[in-house]
């Protein structure tokens, strides 16, 4: 039975020679509004595709620069459309508030199964198929359990790293005032922490890229399921999927 591929996940960003250059790409790309935005997070769809194809030993490039954009940009109306229901439920007093916290659930059991279908499809009937999804998540509950434990998990060390820097921060701030000489050091502090979990962020979208797309290429694999076959599925980005570079 083909098991998950955890350790590799944490370790797939340093394994690759490029990384550092990738680090300071998305870095670069953050400060271009939206349209950065929506290439960061079509390039974490891009390693999602990578694994489902079992391509695990190599970062790709940002080639086909717009096809980045457009994948990030098909992901946010995805996130607007599942997210309309907590919306709704907003304004249902009383089982709103109980409901809201179960859908947000079912959400985030569903992230490896939406990142992989919108990192493969073009079209929303494909991702929105709902007996699928029922079916990936019945057949994933221990996989995706396991996706959840490990996100909460890293962004719970993110805060742990941060809090101290953001306290000391806040310390320098309340005891100065105006004063240059207690500004500097908040400033210093509070870069530190921005620093910290920027990178922090970028590593932990780099695994949950590479675990998502893990989860649904074992699952595709289990139903003996061609990937392209009759699903609207595009072809991946690099034509290197079937030569796999070893350790």
């Amino acid at each position: 039975m083909e098991k998950l591929r955890i350790k590799e996940s944490f370790f797939y960003l340093f394994k690759c020679e490029n990384w550092f250059v990738m680090i300071l790409a998305i870095i670069g790309l953050f400060f271009i509004p939206i349209i950065g935005w929506f290439a960061i997070a079509g390039y974490y769809l891009r390693i999602t595709r990578f694994w489902i194809h079992e391509d695990y030993y190599r970062l790709p490039d940002f080639s086909d620069f717009w096809e980045l954009v457009e994948r990030g940009f098909f992901m946010f109306v995805l996130g607007l459309i599942l997210a309309l229901p907590l919306f709704i439920l907003l304004v249902i007093i009383c089982i709103g508030w109980i409901l809201m916290p179960f859908y947000s659930l079912f959400l985030f059991m569903i992230t490896p199964y939406t990142s992989a279908k919108i990192a493969l499809c073009k079209s929303f009937s494909d991702i929105l198929d709902f007996d699928e999804i029922k079916r990936f998540v019945k057949d994933n509950v221990v996989n995706v359990l396991i996706f959840m434990g490990i996100t909460m998990g890293m962004s719970f060390v993110i805060n742990i790293l941060i809090a101290p820097l953001n306290l000391v921060g806040n310390i320098f701030t309340q005891m100065g005032g105006d004063s240059f000489s207690t500004i500097l050091p908040a400033l210093i502090f509070y870069g530190i922490s921005i620093t910290i979990s920027s990178i922090m962020s970028i590593y932990i979208g780099t695994v949950m890229g590479a675990l998502a797309g893990n989860i649904y290429g074992i699952w595709l694999r289990k139903q003996e399921t061609i990937p392209g076959a009759n699903t609207g599925i595009d072809s991946p980005p690099e034509t290197v999927y079937t030569s796999k570079i070893e350790d």
